[in-house]
């Protein structure tokens, strides 16, 4: 492992909808396990804040990154695959940045 400092910001959760909880908290372990399999990373940061009206997740790593335009289009990553399923089931918006040796970048964002 390579991981040694993780950052977090997280608000108070006005989230009510179960279902909502449980894929935010899938999201987030989401990342967690790809920084961990993955990034090779040093540090991580993971804020989750809780708006009125929308959820935002922002996650930055320090790792070696990954050629963004290669691993996107392939259906055999199946954790940013997956990611991406569940922000969409919830309406919601992801735009994720890479790039080799640069580390990555995930925001997403959710109606609440």
């Amino acid at each position: 492992m390579y991981l040694y400092y993780i950052h977090s910001k997280i608000g108070h959760s006005n989230v009510k909808d179960y279902d909502v909880q449980l894929h935010i908290y899938r999201m987030v372990q989401e990342l967690f396990n790809n920084a961990l399999k993955h990034s090779h990373a040093k540090t991580v940061t993971l804020e989750l804040l809780f708006k009125e009206n929308e959820i935002l997740i922002h996650y930055t790593d320090d790792g070696i990154g990954f050629n963004a335009k290669t691993v996107l289009n392939d259906a055999n990553t199946i954790g940013i695959n997956g990611l991406k399923e569940r922000v969409y089931m919830l309406n919601g918006k992801i735009t994720i940045w890479s790039e080799i040796n640069k580390g990555v970048k995930i925001d997403i964002s959710i109606p609440n």
